[in-house]
């Protein structure tokens, strides 16, 4: 018999020694949320405000000029000196024989404080207001982005459904923390479902481990790719090309990855062999690879 989804993990917290974890999922929120009511459901829930951070300019000019297009006219980069990244605004007119344009001012941003300026006054404070009204809220790839981040160093997501991340198995020890998202996600006019996933059920089992293993065969596919360009662009230039901070910061994700092979040796079965042998493997890569960079 199938266990019925949950709307809140407190309806498993009595039953959760018997769960191998949960399947989670959350579909995007609609409409956007004030930054102050996600900021607040971040410190509801003990989550620091910071990672909700404020948006970028660049990330605000573009959401903020989105709207241009369905106006009739585009906004395109010309150029970049220094923090000042300079955009044409043109009016595009269709008379049914040909596409016009019609240069309507030339905007520069600068990419760290977000000062506008520009020589159309007119154009300058429309874009800055519609920057400030952006700045105001999140959308749900917002959110979602935010979950990633709380996730991301606290807690293993491993995806059902591959690339596209819409259910996660989450192992039971970071069940805790799902709680709280689930509160987060909810004071965001969204919602997070539940499927608590029995330990001792064999299809369940089957499925659990299926997801582990993907999760964590990505996470080592990735860093024998690393291990390879890190590789080649030593022989094409006839030395180390790769800082060896950036190769220092691709070990430590090996490291993580040959830890979660043996935390969750519980979920893997017969695959922990595999992954461990695969896990090694890359490691005297990357061994190799900081010898010869110490040598030199």
């Amino acid at each position: 018999m199938k266990s019925p989804i949950h709307k809140s993990l407190e309806d498993i917290q009595s039953v959760i020694s018997g769960l191998s974890g949960a399947v989670a999922g959350w579909p995007t929120p609609k409409g956007p949320t004030r930054i102050d009511v996600v900021r607040e459901a971040l410190v509801d829930v003990n989550l620091p405000v910071e990672f909700a951070p404020d948006l970028s300019p660049a990330l605000a000019f573009s959401r903020a000029t989105a709207d241009y297009k369905r106006e009739g006219r585009k906004v395109e980069k010309v150029n970049r000196v220094g923090d000042l990244q300079s955009f044409q605004v043109t009016w595009v007119a269709n008379d049914g024989k040909e596409l016009k344009h019609t240069k309507q001012c030339i905007v520069f941003l600068n990419c760290i404080n977000g000062e506008l300026t520009g020589d159309n006054s007119a154009v300058v404070d429309d874009i800055k207001g519609r920057m400030d009204t952006e700045n105001l809220y999140r959308n749900g790839q917002d959110i979602t982005r935010i979950i990633q981040k709380v996730c991301k160093g606290n807690a293993d997501f491993f995806e059902i459904v591959d690339g596209k991340g819409v259910a996660y198995f989450v192992p039971v020890e970071h069940v805790p923390l799902l709680l709280r998202l689930q509160t987060f996600i909810e004071k965001c006019s969204g919602r997070l479902s539940l499927f608590p996933v029995p330990k001792d059920d064999a299809i369940s089992k089957q499925s659990v481990t299926a997801a582990v293993n993907n999760g964590l065969t990505v996470l080592l596919d990735n860093l024998e790719v690393a291990a390879k360009a890190i590789e080649e662009a030593a022989i094409e230039t006839e030395g180390r090309k790769t800082r060896k901070s950036t190769l220092e910061s691709r070990i430590k994700e090996w490291e993580e990855a040959k830890f979660k092979i043996n935390a969750y040796h519980e979920y893997l079965g017969g695959c922990r062999g595999r992954l461990s042998a695969r896990a090694a493997e890359i490691g005297e890569r990357f061994s190799t690879l900081l010898n010869n960079w110490e040598e030199e």
